[in-house]
């Protein structure tokens, strides 16, 4: 009886200790499968770079405190925005070398506090404009010989602390699209960050060009030029108003307006040919309203000063003067 109950505690000590054991086993796979080390007890660097076994997919269970992720020479072939939600304190993170197809909106944007991002040799096709929304302190971004085509400027707003920009070996189609690479002072860090600068894969007349020796017109490509039709109008209580301005080098129905440097986002305001309606004029919507149309080349603004006069018009008929009133037509 006493063998028995020994062997039974026995085997129950067995069962707890494998338990535990599993738990601390898949607890700490990564850093079983990968190389770790840290200070202090807590993991700073994880490298899977030398890996006998390949990743389809970014792990689950890297260590929280892990300021170095390298997870370059791979097989992962998409990312998503969870995949790095645990990642607080990451400041480097290479993703290099795998198979990657898309880079989607916010993907990295839980990483505050990331420095430098490393996503070359992919074959990313397209990059979302939000892809690095939030990316405050990000200073080197390497998106060198993947698949890109076509690039927006926006794809890179939002980055104050952006040094270096590598686009090299990518193969681009160089019309307006990439307007914005044209000229370095536009976008310094493009072209200040690579000894191969990108080049143009597309249309043929321009393949092999360096972006940054080509002209804008050789793209077809021109910074918009926006005029006010009127730069100072004055409007009495009630009173309908159309606030328009007239656009060369880019459509007029895309002309975004601001008024007192807010988006106008209203709907019922925003007319199909880029005019802005003020349906019936009040004290609060006197103030400065700015036209701005934007293409890849750039983009060109005109501001409109709107005062407020109150009363009728009988009466800026008898004290104002008329010519600095605008009448709708």
């Amino acid at each position: 009886m006493v063998s028995l109950m020994a062997r039974r505690e026995g085997v129950s000590l067995l069962v707890v200790f494998l338990a535990a054991a599993v738990f601390v086993s898949c607890d700490a796979t990564i850093c079983v499968l990968c190389t770790c080390s840290g200070t202090g007890g807590a993991t700073k660097s994880v490298s899977c770079t030398h890996m006998s076994m390949d990743m389809y997919r970014v792990p689950g269970d890297v260590p929280s405190t892990t300021e170095l992720l390298d997870l370059s020479g791979h097989s992962i072939k998409s990312i998503e925005r969870n995949d790095f939600s645990n990642l607080p304190s990451l400041v480097n993170l290479s993703l290099a070398g795998n198979e990657i197809n898309s880079v989607g909106l916010y993907t990295f944007s839980d990483l505050l506090n990331l420095r430098t991002l490393d996503i070359h040799g992919n074959h990313i096709t397209s990059v979302a404009r939000g892809a690095f929304s939030g990316l405050a302190k990000l200073e080197k971004l390497d998106l060198r010989g993947n698949d890109i085509t076509r690039v927006s400027r926006e794809t890179f707003a939002g980055l104050p602390a952006l040094t270096t920009l590598n686009l090299a070996n990518n193969p681009l189609y160089c019309d307006c699209g990439v307007g914005w690479m044209v000229s370095a002072s536009s976008f310094p860090p493009l072209h200040s960050s690579s000894s191969s600068p990108p080049t143009c894969a597309r249309p043929s007349q321009l393949a092999g060009r360096r972006v940054d020796s080509l002209s804008l017109d050789e793209i077809g490509c021109v910074v918009p030029q926006v005029t006010a039709v009127a730069t100072t109008i004055a409007v009495f209580k009630g009173e309908r108003v159309v606030l328009s301005c007239s656009v060369t080098g880019a459509s007029e129905s895309d002309i975004v307006w601001y008024y007192n440097g807010q988006m106008v986002t209203d709907g019922d305001q925003l007319l199909g040919n880029g005019s802005l309606l003020i349906s019936q004029m009040t004290a609060e919507g006197a103030g400065q309203y700015t036209c701005v149309s934007s293409n890849m080349a750039g983009s060109g603004n005109a501001t409109i000063s709107v005062t407020y006069l109150g009363g009728s018009l009988f009466l800026c008929a008898v004290i104002y003067c008329v010519s600095s009133v605008h009448f709708p037509q």
